[in-house]
């Protein structure tokens, strides 16, 4: 913080407390809102967004003002459950926790990979997958099923639709997801001291001109 904006600080507080909290409170928002925003427009950069599930996902809450000025907080964010993996890269995970060790197939996003996967393809609701052992499907009468071998480079989920078979997750390795720093970046970029006390001294200012102290 610069010695201007402390001695704005210190005459705003003297001469009127919650004007000195909304201060506190706007330049916080203000900042927050910058990374925030900041965070969408390196989401719609880095991303190949599906539907509007990831950007749906993203939250931000203003300022309030306070008496004491350490409560005071502006949040942003997402939450995802994977937003921060893609942050941070790593290991991709399933929502279980686990370590993703399937990918969805062409078919399963409906012929396109800008399409989100069908939800009757999604992990969480395939139900009991079958296997074959010793030549048979076990167990019987299961919807979807992995096979190996043959003209198959890795194990693959199919069902069936009428005579066709249908592929619906390839096996891998586990994925790992290269950082892209989408929100650490920006809160990087507009939480640095020379801006946060930028934005405070604004705010400061207009108060006190509000109160005839400039």
């Amino acid at each position: 913080m610069t010695d201007d904006v402390r001695a704005l600080a210190k005459k705003l507080r003297a001469i009127a407390g919650p004007e000195f909290s909304e201060a506190t409170a706007a330049a916080l928002t203000r900042v927050a809102h910058a990374a925030h925003s900041q965070s969408l427009s390196n989401i719609r950069r880095d991303f190949t967004l599906r539907n509007k599930f990831t950007l749906g996902s993203m939250i931000f809450y203003k300022a309030s003002p306070k008496k004491d000025p350490e409560k005071i907080d502006a949040i942003t964010g997402s939450k995802s459950p994977y937003l921060p993996e893609q942050d941070e890269g790593g290991e991709a995970l399933t929502r279980a926790g686990k370590p993703a060790l399937s990918m969805p197939s062409l078919a399963s996003r409906r012929g396109s990979w800008q399409r989100p996967v069908t939800a009757r393809y999604r992990l969480g609701q395939l139900g009991t997958v079958g296997r074959r052992r010793n030549g048979k499907m076990t167990p019987n009468g299961a919807k979807f099923f992995w096979l190996s071998g043959g003209s198959l480079t890795k194990p693959t989920l199919f069902t069936r639709q009428g005579k066709k078979l249908v592929k619906v997750r390839l096996k891998t390795r586990p994925i790992h997801l290269k950082a892209t720093h989408w929100h650490s970046s920006a809160v990087a970029k507009f939480g640095r001291p020379e801006v946060m006390s930028a934005a405070w001294g604004k705010e400061l200012s207009v108060r006190l001109a509000k109160l005839g102290a400039r």
